[in-house]
Parts: structure tokens; C-alpha cells; sequence
């Protein structure tokens, strides 16, 4: 076989439209199962930062409350020592 032989093969599996000989059903099967595990933890994920979304805003109306029963108390105080 001469070196033109071996380029000429080179790129013609280069170029093949088939799968890489090292491509098996279980290669397949595993890269299928892999994409359903990213796909879940991407929802485990959205699930996750959506929860946390949900908790932040909780906690800002619970500030909002707090920060109003606050500024009323000082108005009160206020009042009182103002008269």
C-alpha cells in the first residue's frame, strides 16, 4: 500500500456519512440515557430556582410587613414625645 493509498482512505472515512466504527447500540443507549439524566437535573434545576423565587419574593413581603409595623411603632414614639 503506498502513502497516495492511505490518504485516499484517510478522507474517504473522513467523509463517510456512517457512524465512527467505535460507535455501538450501547455507545447509543448510553448517550440517550445521558441526555434524560441532563434533562432531568435541568428541571431539578428550573424546579430549584423557581422554589427560590417564590421564597424570595415571600421574604420581601415579610420584610414589607416588618419594616411597616416598624416605621409605625416609630411614628408612634415620635408622637408621644413630640407632645
Amino acid at each position: 500500500m503506498t502513502i497516495a493509498h492511505v490518504d485516499a482512505r484517510a478522507l474517504a472515512t473522513a467523509h463517510s456519512t456512517t457512524l465512527p466504527p467505535w460507535t455501538t447500540e450501547s455507545n447509543i443507549k448510553e448517550r440517550t440515557a445521558m441526555l434524560i439524566h441532563e434533562e432531568l437535573a435541568r428541571a431539578r434545576i428550573r424546579d430549584m430556582l423557581r422554589s427560590a423565587c417564590q421564597q424570595r419574593r415571600a421574604r420581601h413581603a415579610r420584610s414589607a410587613h416588618r419594616w411597616a409595623r416598624v416605621a409605625a411603632w416609630a411614628q408612634r414614639r415620635a408622637d408621644r414625645f413630640e407632645s
